[in-house]
């Protein structure tokens, strides 16, 4: 269907039309979106958030940029565009091709919306499985723009709402009236706030009575951080809420046993009473991640799959050069790719010390022959990727394509576990027999993963001691090794999300052995 006949329809019945592509069948997120425009400005504000925050279309995505710049030249408001295409760029990462991010770019300068532009090296270092994912040109505007917090954001699209609205069904179930969160790390995920002091205090009746508090450094930056809750400016923010639960009638708060001190109860015990101890509540419903921490978590991995990329492309591995060195300059290069810092110490493990899981960096000079083990990742809007790669240096030996062949088989047989429902301790299991069945077990001595997000480490563990089960929007390693003492060790680590049919692969190196 011609576009000119596509938007005459549109005009005339919107309402048959919603949802269908200019072919007259394949809905696409263009054609909605048109949809609701000619409908008026009220719905569209209202709906087209909501078109493009859930994804829906993936494989129409790429039409998206070219369809809007008709539908704009038609209908008008290049500004209003402009906002609405940032949005779709910062939710889905709309897949947009070279003409189409002129567009793209050009409508988003109308609108004075910030789209930034990042490289990804499609083919190159990508294994087959990762090949589909990552199928997309060269330059791709990915997100624009960025909430002050650092996530993924589109003005007027909620984040933080919704997660406090979960925790205080939690609350309901417990009869709690309110919870005391402390844990800075808790509440930027409850609120979006990156400062280094700060309390919430979570009513169980709704956020006309949650209150939120900070001392005077961060009085302009809580102001855009945390515009919808009420606030509070004081030094000691665990007593000042306290007091204010206290003030307000609760006679049943909920406070972090795992994070406050014995000497922090003992304070909070002199200005409120009815503490009741309300370990893990925010840590478990941070095990699953909503969308906008997927893409942080997308991003953080981008910047470390590409940051290796370029290390292995500009000679930066090489007989010669020291664990120290790399390590350094691997760190340098996820800066240079978005990345705010590194997401922990990065395990460069050159030769016999490969063998040893957690080695930290030395100034061991590498070899030709040996493993090379790099465990690192990125830290990307407070959220931490975690990918550990082994290569070789010159040639490899069989012993050492054996060891390798053994782990990246121990790794997919985790990766085909990551299901929903399963038992974190079966999914441990389903590697670990793999190498037990080759008679390495007690050399894999550590569990097979760990959950990861605004911390390293998270729910859910992965391990013969782990508890509970896996649900979809989990994000996890899956990292099985072997390591020969005295010899070298293998580890293959990969970040993923547990989706309903199959996991989400975030890390998109290859996972073939590579010598270098």
């Amino acid at each position: 269907m011609p576009v000119a006949e596509y938007l005459d329809l549109l005009r005339r019945d919107p309402e048959k039309m919603a949802g269908r592509g200019q072919d007259g069948h394949r809905p696409s997120p263009e054609s909605t979106l048109a949809t609701l425009w000619a409908l008026g400005p009220n719905r569209l504000d209202a709906e087209a958030t909501a078109v493009l925050e859930v994804r829906a279309y993936p494989s129409c995505h790429h039409h998206f940029a070219g369809d809007l710049s008709v539908v704009v030249m038609d209908l008008g408001d290049p500004h209003r565009a402009g906002e609405l295409l940032g949005r779709a760029i910062a939710l889905d990462e709309a897949n947009l091709g070279p003409g189409h991010a002129g567009v793209a770019l050009g409508l988003a300068y109308l609108a004075q919306v910030r789209v930034d532009l990042v490289s990804v090296p499609v083919g190159l270092g990508l294994d087959a499985e990762a090949r589909a994912v990552a199928d997309r040109p060269s330059e791709t505007p990915v997100r624009s723009p960025v909430h002050p917090a650092g996530y993924p954001y589109a003005p007027g699209m909620p984040l933080h709402a919704p997660r406090r609205a979960a925790l205080r069904a939690e609350l309901v179930a417990r009869d709690l009236d309110a919870l005391l969160v402390t844990d800075l790390v808790n509440v930027r995920y409850l609120t979006g706030f990156t400062g280094s002091n700060a309390a919430l205090l979570v009513a169980a009746d709704g956020d006309e009575r949650s209150v939120f508090c900070t001392d005077g450094r961060y009085v302009e930056q809580s102001a855009v951080e945390v515009p919808d809750l009420e606030r509070v400016v004081e030094r000691a923010c665990d007593l000042a809420l306290g007091a204010r639960a206290g003030k307000d009638g609760c006679s049943r708060v909920g406070f972090e046993s795992q994070h406050v001190t014995v000497d922090g109860l003992d304070a909070l015990e002199q200005v409120v009473d009815g503490l009741v101890r309300a370990s893990g509540l925010v840590e478990v419903l941070r095990a699953v991640k909503d969308e906008a921490e997927v893409e942080a978590l997308r991003m953080a991995c981008a910047a470390a799959d590409r940051a290796l990329v370029d290390l292995i492309e500009h000679g930066g591995l090489r007989v010669g050069r020291t664990e120290r060195e790399v390590a350094r300059e691997l760190e340098s290069r996820m800066l240079d790719h978005g990345a705010a810092g590194p997401a922990f110490e990065s395990i460069v493990a050159a030769g016999a010390n490969s063998a040893i899981p957690h080695h930290r960096p030395t100034d061991a000079v590498f070899k030709l022959g040996d493993f090379v083990k790099l465990d690192f990742g990125a830290l990307v809007d407070g959220y931490h990727s975690d990918m550990t790669r082994t290569l070789v240096l010159g040639r490899a030996a069989d012993w050492q394509r054996d060891l390798y062949d053994l782990v990246a088989r121990a790794q997919a047989a985790g990766r085909a576990a990551l299901t929903p429902g399963a038992d974190v301790r079966a999914v441990d299991a389903a590697s670990r027999q793999v190498v037990a069945a080759a008679g390495h077990g007690p050399r894999f001595p550590h569990g097979l993963g760990h959950g990861v997000g605004l911390r390293i480490h998270e729910a859910p563990a992965l391990s013969k001691s782990g508890e509970g089960t896996l649900s979809a929007g989990m994000a996890v390693t899956v990292e099985p090794g072997v390591y020969l003492s005295g010899k070298g060790g293998v580890r293959i680590e990969d970040t993923l999300v547990v989706r309903e049919s199959a996991p989400e692969l975030l890390t998109l190196t290859t996972k073939e052995l590579v010598v270098v």
